[in-house]
């Protein structure tokens, strides 16, 4: 939670989720997502309505019948590693709610290990080389499988 909200537009952003990241899981630095709490279930049935209308964005459905803190994600066009995450009720609503009902999952203390840390560092920078190197090459167009083939033999 913020001190004091950050504004963007019109909106006020006052809470910050920064989450641990999964087993065996790389993350290349810069943003992967981001979640937007629109209020109420009322307000996600109606972007949900509409998103079902377009077909000019991808939209993942798959969080979509949770029963706590259902969710949406669109895939903005152009930004194929991006995703916006729609949600009903903020966070730390959520949150208290697990809380109460025993459901929360605190990250284990032993967690943030300094040598895991910079393992995991080392890892993602690399992945974020491979990207790069998969978008910016001439010779083997980016997810054709050429490059994974070639390192793998």
């Amino acid at each position: 939670r913020l001190r004091e909200p950050l504004a963007v537009g019109t909106h006020r952003i006052r809470l910050l989720e920064l989450p641990a990241p999964k087993e065996g899981s790389a993350y290349a630095t810069g943003w992967e997502h981001i979640e937007v709490a629109l209020g109420s279930d009322e307000e996600l049935e109606a972007l949900a309505a509409q998103l079902r209308e377009t077909s000019l964005l991808k939209v993942n459905w798959r969080n979509w019948t949770r029963t706590s803190n259902r969710e949406v994600r669109v895939t903005p066009p152009g930004l194929p590693n991006f995703r916006v995450a729609f949600h009903a009720r903020p966070l730390d609503q959520v949150l208290a709610d697990e809380r109460k009902d025993g459901s929360f999952v605190a990250v284990p203390d032993d967690y943030w290990d300094p040598q895991l840390d910079c393992d995991r560092a080392e890892e993602a920078a690399a992945l974020a080389r491979y990207e790069n190197l998969l978008r910016t090459s001439q010779y083997v167009p980016a997810g054709d499988g050429s490059l994974e083939r070639l390192l793998a033999s």
